[in-house]
């Protein structure tokens, strides 16, 4: 199975998490009612609510991890945390698989979409600093960096400092 068919299958999976959730906790409720039917109106809306409440939260959580995972499918790329600073700009490739380069991201602010600055291969570092699949997309993938660190759509400011010469930083 190649790596983009595994995300295809994520992202149904994840639609389908969403959906049986939801469909799960009304059903419980229901079933709840019926089977503890008391006369009580404070225990109904007790069962009702802490359902509805888990519901809401589990729906919540799982509707965020299902939209970027189809985002990430039908754009064919994605930014990745590695640790501390480190990311991975990853991509799928033509043989379906994710080819990995490796990025620096620092937040020059303590805010969602703050100004930043991403760390790359300069202009003429590029080709000896990337591996072979990066050579010649530069500006392709400066482009989708800029979106990513830009917080797509929020437009905060994005800042490229050409990273020290050295060995390729591959990611895999």
């Amino acid at each position: 199975m190649t790596d983009r068919s595994r995300s295809l299958a994520v992202c149904v999976a994840s639609t389908s998490a969403l959906v049986s959730l939801v469909i799960g906790t009304a059903l419980a409720a229901r079933w709840l009612l019926f089977r503890f039917a008391v006369s009580s109106a404070w225990r109904e809306h007790a069962i009702l609510w802490g359902l509805s409440l888990v519901a809401a939260i589990g729906g919540f959580l799982l509707f965020a991890h299902t939209s970027w995972a189809w985002v990430d499918w039908r754009r064919g790329w994605r930014v990745r945390w590695i640790a501390a600073d480190r990311y991975a700009y990853q991509e799928i490739g033509d043989s379906g698989r994710f080819r990995s380069l490796e990025i620096r991201y620092e937040p020059l602010e303590p805010r969602y979409a703050p100004p930043c600055r991403i760390t790359v291969p300069g202009v003429d570092d590029w080709t000896a600093m990337t591996p072979a699949w990066a050579h010649g997309r530069r500006d392709t993938i400066l482009q989708r960096l800029r979106r990513w660190g830009g917080r797509e759509g929020w437009n905060a400011p994005v800042t490229f400092v050409p990273a020290a010469a050295g060995p390729c930083d591959e990611y895999a």
